[in-house]
């Protein structure tokens, strides 16, 4: 999944009347909601009546068009795609990739992945569904005092949340087969992905041989369904 590649900007309210108006203004980037449009105070009239919302499902693709029968929407107004009449409540996953807006040039595109719970008799919130690519999982042998090799991963879906690295620790109890059956997660270091999406991630120095389990994690949200990624075993020699 990729991000959004532009990033919109509030049109704002011009002060002077006179002041020709912007054709390239912007709206929000969609969420799993759908679109919120703040219109230009002065927006041509008849412009501001057809909001379209490309989305693709497993069925297939469906653009989903917005129309005021009765005038032009004006200020800050929301498209949700629940309140489509073509929308399907039971859609469990969708990706909005495409936003075309009336009176303006500016035509978002992107992917917003997101889940619901595939159930239309509830009323649940869509949650982003968030993506950790390019993490090397497997296992790498290097020297004591080293590090693991540093690698870039793409997070989407995020909604914020930091990138953790976290490194398994195992537990206190007695005996060592039990020490090695119980443990748990530890995180090393959070990473803030940049705008794009990308991250770098760098290990800790390993100054003791045995061996070490990393993965990355995002956790969990209202608004994110949270990703981990599978483990990467680092024998120390």
């Amino acid at each position: 999944m990729s991000r959004p590649t532009r990033t919109p900007t509030d049109p704002g309210t011009p002060t002077d009347p006179g002041t020709p108006f912007d054709w390239n203004w912007k709206y929000q980037d969609p969420t799993c909601a759908g679109v919120t449009v703040d219109y230009p105070a002065n927006i041509p009239a008849g412009q501001a009546n057809d909001v379209n919302v490309r989305v693709q499902t497993p069925a297939g693709t469906q653009t989903l068009n917005f129309h005021n029968n009765e005038g032009t929407w004006s200020g800050e107004h929301a498209f949700n795609l629940a309140d489509h009449a073509q929308w399907d409540a039971g859609t469990a996953s969708y990706a909005i990739t495409w936003v075309q807006v009336g009176g303006t040039n500016y035509h978002w595109q992107g992917t917003v992945a997101c889940v619901t719970d595939g159930d239309p008799t509830t009323a649940d919130a869509p949650k982003y569904d968030t993506e950790i690519d390019g993490f090397a999982a497997g296992t790498t042998t290097v020297n004591r005092g080293s590090t693991v090799r540093s690698d870039t991963v793409s997070v989407s879906g995020d909604n914020g949340e930091d990138l953790q690295l976290q490194v398994w620790t195992t537990g206190s109890a007695r005996g060592a087969a039990q020490a090695r059956a119980t443990g748990h997660w530890t995180t090393v270091k959070t990473l803030a992905p940049a705008t794009n999406g990308k991250a770098r991630v760098s290990y800790p120095r390993l100054t003791k041989k045995g061996t070490y389990k990393f993965r990355l994690a995002v956790a969990t949200t209202a608004t994110s369904t949270g990703d981990t990624t599978a483990t990467l075993t680092a024998r120390v020699r």
